[in-house]
Order: C-alpha cells, then structure tokens, then sequence
C-alpha cells in the first residue's frame, strides 16, 4: 500500500470536524475568484461577511450566496445589520463566547437573548 504523503513544513493539523474523506468546504477569499462585491470573509463556501453602503449608511451583511452561470449571487438567507446594530452585537461578543461555552458545559440558560439590536431584531445564542 502506498504511503500517504507528508504535511508540508509548517503545516497544522486538519480542522476540527475535517477529515481526510470529507476535507471541509474551500471557502472563497475576500479577494480574488469567488469574492462578492464588499466581501470581507467566505464563513464557507456559500456564505459570506460583507461591508456594503447603501443610500449613505453603512451595514455588514451575513447572507448566503448561490453560484449561477459562474457568478455568485445574493440569496434570500440573511441578514443586513446598520453599523449602529453591528455596534452593538460587536460590544457583546464576549457576553455571546459566554454563553457558547455555557452551552458546551451543559449549564442552564434562562434567556438566550444576549442583546436587543433593534425593534424586531435579537442577538442571541443557543442549540439549533
């Protein structure tokens, strides 16, 4: 039987949940093929993190995108923050890593909702 090839030099080891029968999914750049307009990262491969200006306000947008025609176009999947609710959700981040790790270490939660970002919109943590 063959040899599996070694790790080039300062390679690490594969991500958690990546195997050598199903390697994770080659999420796009923020630059370069595959890239949509104001992307800032590729979470994976059909979702992305974007800045984008619209009517003079700025928003960071999580959407997912689909591939047509070799061209990856917005889908209905998503959601686009104002900066002023990015702000916000931004400021509790290490409140949402709390409760993450809460939820990993099995301790009870009595309300999810970690921030309130706007009338109908609700930063949140949980098991889905």
């Amino acid at each position: 039987a063959p040899t599996p090839a070694a790790a080039p030099v300062g390679a690490s080891a594969a991500p958690v949940g990546a195997s050598a029968v199903h390697p994770p999914p080659v999420a796009p750049q923020s630059q370069g093929a595959g890239a949509v307009e104001g992307q800032i990262c590729a979470l994976s491969r059909a979702r992305r993190c974007t800045v984008s200006d619209f009517r003079g306000k700025k928003y960071v947008g999580l959407r997912e995108y689909y591939e047509k025609d070799g061209v990856w176009l917005p889908g209905k999947k998503g959601i686009s923050l104002p900066y002023e609710q990015w702000s916000q959700l931004r400021a509790k981040i290490g409140e949402v890593n709390q409760r993450i790790a809460d939820i990993g270490a099995k301790k009870p939660i009595s309300d999810a909702t970690v921030c309130v970002l706007g009338r109908d919109r609700r930063g949140a943590g949980g098991i889905f």
